[in-house]
């Protein structure tokens, strides 16, 4: 595996707004992957042939849930990330995508507590990824979507 440095590290700036997010990124709590290997993995994990995910084939998911969130009140998420939790199986960490160049694997009690420096209601190709690639969670504007493989 080869793994970022924060500045060549392109989303690096959605963390830099959270203190906590710039220090689990320090000490190693979250783990930044270079291009190259973003790349694959999204490859393998996500698509190879759809670089963006409103071009992904939705078929491939059995069930697909929606939630709508406010940007401006965090807690608008809460019933989305305890369901996501569960579906998945309680992960102890995902893989985050913010396009299929940047990818980081984050501990999910932190992704749960500061979505939205995660997110941005304009993002189009961020999606988290459970270690068992059966569960996915992306958004577009403020509807949030969990999908099963």
């Amino acid at each position: 595996m080869s793994f970022s440095k924060d500045k060549d590290f392109f989303e690096m700036w959605r963390f830099e707004e959270c203190p906590a997010l710039v220090r689990a990124v320090g000490c190693g709590d979250i783990t930044l992957f270079n291009q190259e290997q973003s790349k694959t993995l999204w490859s393998m994990f996500v698509s190879s042939n759809a670089k963006h995910l409103m071009r992904m084939d939705m078929n491939i998911f059995s069930k697909i849930e929606h939630y709508d969130v406010d940007f401006d009140k965090k807690e608008s998420a809460d019933e989305l990330f305890c369901n996501f939790n569960k579906l998945s199986g309680y992960p102890q960490s995902v893989f985050l995508f913010f396009s299929e160049k940047y990818l980081c694997v984050t501990p999910y009690i932190t992704l749960q507590k500061y979505w939205n420096y995660y997110f941005l209601p304009s993002d189009e190709t961020t999606i988290i990824i459970t270690p068992q690639n059966s569960h996915f969670l992306f958004s577009y504007e403020e509807r949030f979507f969990i999908v099963t493989r």
